[in-house]
């Protein structure tokens, strides 16, 4: 496979560009030995300012595991 090129130039036109963001979250694995307090704040942070709903919704699931509420039902809604 060769890269796209105009006029015979790699380096005009199509030489692509890759941007990415890392963060740092703690182990989404051991998110029930978090408290609920932190869960929730963890849940918000991700949902309006990182933007990985799923790992959201894993902070709301064990949320919700711990204190007995719906939250994780609601969420996806609330995306809309």
């Amino acid at each position: 496979m060769k890269a796209l090129q105009v006029n015979n130039n790699l380096f005009t036109g199509f030489n692509p560009v890759f941007w990415a963001d890392a963060y740092f979250v703690k182990d989404f694995t051991k998110f029930d030995l978090m408290s609920p307090e932190k869960l929730q704040k963890l849940a918000l942070i991700l949902c309006d300012i990182y933007k990985p709903f799923y790992l959201a919704m894993r902070a709301l699931m064990t949320f919700n595991t711990k204190i007995g509420t719906t939250y994780e039902k609601q969420y996806p809604a609330l995306l809309n």
